[in-house]
């Protein structure tokens, strides 16, 4: 059920990001800021083994923070600042990436709406 839920996240969040965007430290076309820092990738399939990961790790100075290894999907952060657009392009020219782009922050639209919990105040634990 998790895995589920965690799939639709990162598929969302594909979907809402354009991959042209080059600004790590900007708002995307759907105003969704990116962390600074921070970069989704998504490597071709089969080609996300520990030895690339590791060399992309190395080169580029980033730290692995999550993995969805079904959907060859990684979450990396670098230490180093002001240097996301050069690191989010050399993702982008590596033969085994198929998408890299900032993390970006979403948030959803509206609140969902349950009839039984207006009496509790629920909203206001959602904010």
């Amino acid at each position: 059920m998790h895995k589920h839920i965690l799939y639709q996240y990162v598929v969302m969040l594909f979907l809402m990001a354009p991959v042209a965007n080059t600004e790590a430290a900007s708002n995307n076309q759907y105003g969704a800021t990116a962390v600074p820092g921070e970069f989704i990738v998504r490597y071709k399939d089969g080609r996300a083994s520990s030895n690339s990961l590791g060399k992309t790790a190395v080169s580029l100075n980033l730290k692995l923070r999550t993995e969805w290894t079904s959907i060859s999907t990684y979450h990396f952060k670098t230490n180093t600042t002001g240097d996301d657009e050069k690191i989010l392009e050399e993702l982008k020219n590596d033969p085994n990436v198929l998408i890299a782009e900032p993390n970006y922050l979403v948030k959803a639209f509206d609140l969902p709406y349950y009839p039984t919990t207006d009496n509790i105040k629920a909203p206001e634990s959602w904010m």
